[in-house]
């Protein structure tokens, strides 16, 4: 009577790492995409985090306090970039004049590269009441996205108090 072989053959071996191999190239896209949605998500809430801080900082010390955009959050630089594209970070600072040169209450360096901030402001002032001053009385946005994909808008209304809305399809509900 011959004896039983213990183990796998070759043919066995193979279809396992094919199985393998099929399954990871369904579920990596998915991961990708996972990950992408979770930075976004993740950015939106810090940012939000920053302008209840700085909302906050305003009433307890009496005085304006400004979140810009960065020009390098990443070396310390303390000066506001005064651009749209709030991608290369932004400061928290207290000032009376609204420029730069204030204390820094919180900072945050550069996005990776595929993580887009666009706003349509290049600041937001906190007056001592908690408002946002504003010039032209429209509630200031911004949209946090990777590539174009996984859009959450920001809305941050005359009073400080903000608002999330995600992409929806093609839509992005007004603010």
């Amino acid at each position: 009577m011959a004896a039983a072989n213990k183990g796998f053959t070759l043919v066995e071996l193979m279809m396992t790492i094919v199985v393998f191999g099929i399954l990871v190239a369904i579920a990596l896209p998915s991961m990708r995409d996972f990950v992408d949605e979770q930075r976004v998500s993740t950015s939106v809430k810090e940012f939000i985090a920053a302008n209840r801080l700085a909302r906050s900082e305003a009433v307890k010390r009496g005085k304006r306090v400004t979140v810009c955009s960065s020009v390098n959050g990443d070396i310390g630089s303390n000066v506001c970039a005064l651009k749209t594209n709030w991608s290369s970070g932004w400061l928290t600072m207290t000032n009376d004049s609204g420029g730069s040169g204030g204390e820094i209450t919180a900072r945050r360096g550069a996005y990776p590269k595929q993580l887009l901030v666009e706003a349509t402001v290049t600041a937001l002032h906190y007056q001592d009441t908690g408002r946002i001053e504003t010039k032209t009385g429209v509630s200031p946005f911004f949209l946090f996205s990777v590539d174009h994909k996984f859009v959450h808008k920001v809305c941050i209304s005359i009073n400080g108090h903000v608002q999330i809305h995600r992409q929806n399809g093609e839509f992005i509900p007004a603010c």
